[in-house]
């Protein structure tokens, strides 16, 4: 599903050397965000509080809340409009494209991702027909999503700084086409909460 998707809109002659790249980086971030984790445990234990931090019981901001709503709303319409009140600029979706290659791992940017919300938006506004979309997300015709506004779990880097897990999915007739396990980084920014970081995996 993401292969074909991030192969149209990162170019099939994207060589070894862009993969590595974005590999590392891949590599690097979790790197980064597993030391950001270890501290604020390291500081909790210093200050005798409780370190079950990842699994935070306090309510989410509510400009957090509203993003969730944010971002049900943009992949139930996939209207790009919205991105920008979801998504930060320098946003990078990723995925494996093969969930059995840790090989085959792909980042879309924000471009990316608003490409392939207006390649939906035209086939949900009855522009372009469903057989133009890739086969394996004609069968989302009907489908919305839910799931996003529970999130599973939370917790916080810092005052501007979130993490949530979530299970979203997309439904037609209360039948679940495709769900997913998705992390989401939000950064608080002068426009409100945006998410940094989009990682997820599809589900059984």
């Amino acid at each position: 599903m993401v292969k074909d998707m991030a192969t149209s809109l990162l170019g099939a002659d994207a060589g070894p050397r862009p993969q590595l790249v974005r590999r590392v980086g891949f590599a690097v971030a979790l790197l980064l965000s597993g030391m950001l984790v270890g501290t604020a445990l390291e500081k909790a234990r210093a200050d005798g509080r409780p370190t079950t931090i990842l699994a935070s019981q306090e309510p989410l901001p509510a400009g957090i809340l509203e993003g969730l709503e944010g971002y049900t709303k943009l992949f139930t319409t996939m209207d790009a409009s919205l991105l920008p009140s979801v998504f930060h600029k320098t946003v990078s979706m990723s995925a494996l494209a093969d969930e059995k290659d840790l090989g085959s791992f792909q980042v879309m940017d924000y471009k990316g991702l608003k490409s392939m919300l207006d390649m939906f938006y035209d086939v949900f506004q009855g522009k372009k027909p469903w057989s133009s979309l890739p086969a394996e997300f004609q069968s989302m015709k009907g489908a919305v999503m839910i799931g996003a506004t529970s999130p599973v779990r939370h917790y916080s880097l810092g005052p501007n700084e979130y993490v949530t897990e979530i299970y979203d999915r997309f439904v037609r007739s209360g039948e679940v086409v495709v769900s997913f396990h998705t992390n989401l980084h939000w950064i608080n920014t002068v426009d409100g909460w945006r998410i940094k970081d989009k990682i997820y995996a599809t589900l059984p």
